[in-house]
């Protein structure tokens, strides 16, 4: 399974990868040179896992890249540890290019740069290197080891080096995910508070838009990796805008496309998946659909502008007949939280995400709201009973309707957080 210039391998019920050189020759195999990166694993049970530490090798590792070829036609010694193989294997880089710092004087500034990028770019890598390891004297090998190279830098490159620092303090890289983004939570903070009218939008271009669509593939996969092992993505589209998962037989399964605010709104099956769960069918929803959103942490709904947030309501599960469940998110043109319904129905039961019908509640009930209302709404403490919440404002993220009276749970923020409290404690404040 080819991804670019990634090889993902399949052996033994587990899963590598290759790393590919442009002339097609592999360069780093994850089953036999895993010991030279920290965090890459001799076997990964899923595919997507595999192609996710080699993408990282790809941003983060381009020394290990350029000399690996080397140590791939090296006799392997079982009696040496991954450890020491890790310092031999950066130790043998110093070598070579200790060498070439003794004839940079006179030499050309093109060729003074391309040494002085070099080592830079080894000692940048060797600093995350050593922040990955837990052994105490292992570390310390390394950081003996890193002093090295800045020894080379400060002597032959002080000058080169302090311009670059102060460049890179002017121009700091951005992340390329941001660190705000959970494993599997809500949708990370830049994909859905940008207006794609500003220039902010600037700010999710290049690698943080990379990073988020990286992010997408990645969890889509997660999602379905019980069903699919071999589940892998790719980028696609001329925006690098759409993802595409695939199988171990290179089969497409699932479409991911997002709208301008980079939020995920379309999840589609394909061939296979189609074949077999056409998109309405509530097989589709329970077992691609419904875990895919539950692992992004959000779905974007065009027809309506909610963008719904499975951390605030969980998604239904599919009914034995017909029946429905409500699911809460932000509408983002009236800028309110907002209740939409998944509703399954027919002979043969199809999906669909609706508006949910305005009603009140039971006719014993006096509630002077409907549910919906609650559910779309900030309400006000006026209880002077209650001191710790009094005169605060918080969100209803649940109406419970009791016979005798209606309950609901208001999130009042940082400090107090969810608290229960009856319909007679409350007003609805007008935003």
């Amino acid at each position: 399974m080819l991804i670019m210039n990634i090889g993902l391998v399949h052996k033994n019920n587990r899963y590598g990868f290759v790393i590919i050189s442009k002339d097609n020759k592999p360069i780093f195999d994850s089953f036999c040179q895993n010991s030279l990166v920290p965090f890459v694993k001799d076997s990964y049970k899923y595919a997507w896992q595999a192609q996710k530490h080699a993408k990282k090798m790809l941003k983060s590792s381009l020394s290990i890249l350029r000399y690996s070829i080397e140590d791939l036609n090296k006799p392997i010694t079982t009696d040496i540890s991954a450890e020491e193989m890790l310092s031999n294997h950066y130790m043998n880089i110093y070598d070579g290019i200790e060498d070439k710092t003794h004839g940079i004087k006179g030499a050309s500034e093109k060729e003074r740069e391309m040494v002085f990028q070099e080592l830079k770019m080894i000692r940048d890598e060797l600093e995350v290197v050593i922040g990955q390891i837990e052994d105490k004297q292992e570390k310390s090998k390394m950081k003996r080891i890193l002093m090295l190279y800045r020894q080379l830098i400060r002597k032959y490159f002080k000058s080169e080096d302090d311009k670059s620092k102060r460049e890179e303090e002017k121009n700091p890289t951005l992340p390329s995910m941001p660190p705000s983004a959970p494993e599997g939570g809500a949708p990370p903070v830049l994909a859905s508070i940008i207006d794609p009218s500003s220039d902010n939008m600037r700010v999710i271009e290049g690698e943080v838009k990379s990073g988020l669509m990286d992010f997408y593939g990645e969890m889509a996969c997660k999602a379905i990796e019980r069903r699919h092992s071999g589940a892998h993505y790719v980028v696609h589209g001329k925006e690098g805008d759409e993802v595409i998962i695939f199988d171990e037989e290179n089969s497409p399964l699932i479409y991911l496309g997002v709208n301008d605010r980079l939020n995920v709104s379309r999840i589609i099956p394909m061939k296979k998946v189609q074949n077999i769960y056409p998109y309405h069918s509530v097989d589709f929803y329970q077992k691609y659909f419904k875990p895919i959103i539950e692992e992004i942490g959000h779905f974007y709904v065009d027809d309506d502008d909610t963008i719904i947030l499975p951390s605030l309501a969980s998604l239904p599960d599919t009914p034995k007949g017909i029946g429905c469940g409500k699911v809460r998110g932000w509408n983002v043109k009236s800028k309110k939280p907002k209740a939409l319904e998944i509703s399954f129905r027919g002979n043969d039961p199809c999906w669909f995400i609706e508006n949910v019908k305005a009603e009140k509640f039971a006719s014993n009930s006096s509630s002077r709201y409907t549910e919906n209302e609650y559910l779309n709404s900030i309400v006000k403490c006026t209880d002077p009973k209650l001191e710790s919440i009094y005169g605060r404002t918080g969100a209803v993220i649940q109406v419970i309707p009791n016979e005798d009276m209606i309950e609901l749970d208001v999130d009042f923020g940082r400090g107090i957080g969810v608290v229960r409290i009856t319909e007679s404690q409350i007003e609805i404040v007008p935003v």
